[in-house]
């Protein structure tokens, strides 16, 4: 799960989403990273508003509160694969890119794009 809070865009950025990494036992997991990608075992992301995402996992939420942004997200990305020891998991690294005001993912026009990296926890 990713909350994304993309304050750095301006306000009529329309966000994009690029590749999804996740890395296990020192090597890339998902040889296929974007989930637009039409070849079998691409990730997929399923995208909440704040409160849509509260409402339906209020567990996941541990009674925590969230004064969502405007425009804050929450990412749910699904990498299939074959079976993983949790103790191989290290990063999950997730590119997120902002169009320029007016523009929209089929008008050609690339992304800004920032990639975001966490250290994964072992439970």
């Amino acid at each position: 799960m990713w909350l994304v809070e993309p304050t750095d865009a301006p306000p009529t950025s329309m966000p994009v989403i690029g590749d999804v990494k996740l890395t296990a036992g020192g090597e890339l997991y998902n040889p296929v990273t974007n989930a637009t990608s039409s070849k079998p075992f691409s990730p997929d992301i399923a995208i909440y508003d704040v409160p849509q995402f509260a409402q339906k996992f209020p567990k996941l939420m541990g009674g925590k509160k969230l004064s969502p942004r405007e425009k804050s997200l929450i990412l749910e990305v699904v990498i299939r694969g074959s079976a993983l020891k949790k103790e191989a998991l290290e990063t999950a690294e997730l590119e997120l890119g902002f169009l320029p005001p007016g523009s929209t993912p089929e008008s050609g026009v690339t992304p800004r794009y920032v990639s975001y990296r966490a250290k994964l926890k072992r439970r």
